[in-house]
């Protein structure tokens, strides 16, 4: 998987499997996969997990940070 961020257009395309997809910035989202605690990047109808470098670069940029932590406190 590539990520690609464009800052003079303010969009992000990531490619998986030699398919692209495509969005502004400001409709891609970061969230919390719970189940393999990792960051998701939601673009384009599509969810992909990312590593936690890709996530702060993409929220850096303009992407929406949706996500939460999975540690509770006692």
């Amino acid at each position: 998987m590539t990520i690609e961020i464009n800052t003079h257009n303010s969009t992000c395309a990531v490619f998986v499997d030699d398919r692209k997809y495509e969005s502004p910035l400001d409709q891609v989202r970061v969230t919390t996969d719970e189940a393999t605690r990792m960051s998701v990047l939601e673009i384009a109808g599509r969810r992909q997990l990312i590593s936690e470098p890709d996530a702060e670069h993409l929220i850096g940029a303009g992407a929406e940070d949706a996500r939460f932590n999975l540690l509770k406190d006692d």
